[in-house]
C-alpha cells in the first residue's frame, strides 16, 4: 500500500473490498520491542531497530536496553556492535511471546542480564537464549507472585537443566 512506511506503528494493512461501497481494512501493529533513554526521553523501537516514538516517561511494559553503544541514530538506531543488537532484539521477542515480565536488558563484556521485579537473571554470552528464556518464564511469574529476591545465573544452562533463585541475605 502506497505510504505505508510513514506510518510508525503499522507493520501491514491488509484491503479487502466487499462491495461497491465498502472497504474492510485490517491493520498490524508493530510491536514495540525496546527503549532506550536518550537526552532525557525514552527512545521506543521495533525488532529491526527502527524508532518507533520518543516520549519523556517509560511505559512499564517495555523492557530498557542498557550497556549497548549506540551510534548516531534518526530513523533507524546505527548500533556498535549488530551482531549483539540482534541478539537483544531477539532476547526481546521471546520475552514478549513468552509474556514474562522484564524491565531492563543489560549487555555487557560478561553477557546478557534481565531484571524482572526483584530478580536479576544472569543469561551469559550465547548465540541462542530460545531454551533459558521458555524456562524462566514460570519461574518469573513465581517469583513475582512470592514477592522474591535474588539472582539466577544461567550461563550454563541447558534445557531440563533446574533453575535455582538464590536469595540475597
Amino acid at each position: 500500500l502506497y505510504g505505508i512506511n510513514k506510518l510508525p506503528f503499522v507493520e501491514d494493512i491488509d484491503v479487502k473490498y466487499e462491495s461497491h461501497d465498502t472497504v474492510v481494512l485490517h491493520i498490524y501493529d508493530k510491536k514495540i520491542s525496546g527503549c532506550i533513554k536518550y537526552m532525557g526521553q525514552y527512545v521506543y523501537f521495533d525488532k529491526d531497530g527502527i524508532v518507533l516514538q520518543s516520549l519523556s516517561e517509560h511505559k512499564k511494559d517495555v523492557p530498557m536496553v542498557t550497556g549497548i553503544k549506540f551510534g548516531k541514530f534518526s530513523i533507524a538506531f546505527s548500533v556498535k556492535d549488530e551482531k549483539l543488537f540482534s541478539k537483544i532484539m531477539n532476547i526481546s521477542q521471546l520475552i514478549s511471546h513468552y509474556n514474562i515480565n522484564v524491565s531492563r536488558i543489560h549487555s555487557s563484556s560478561d553477557g546478557i542480564m534481565l531484571y524482572s521485579g526483584k530478580v536479576r537473571v544472569f543469561l551469559g554470552k550465547k548465540d541462542m537464549y530460545d531454551d533459558e528464556l521458555a524456562a524462566l518464564s514460570d519461574v518469573l511469574k513465581t517469583t513475582a507472585k512470592r514477592n522474591l529476591k535474588g539472582s539466577i545465573d544461567m550461563s550454563d544452562y541447558h534445557s531440563g537443566d533446574k533453575i535455582i533463585l538464590k536469595t540475597n541475605n
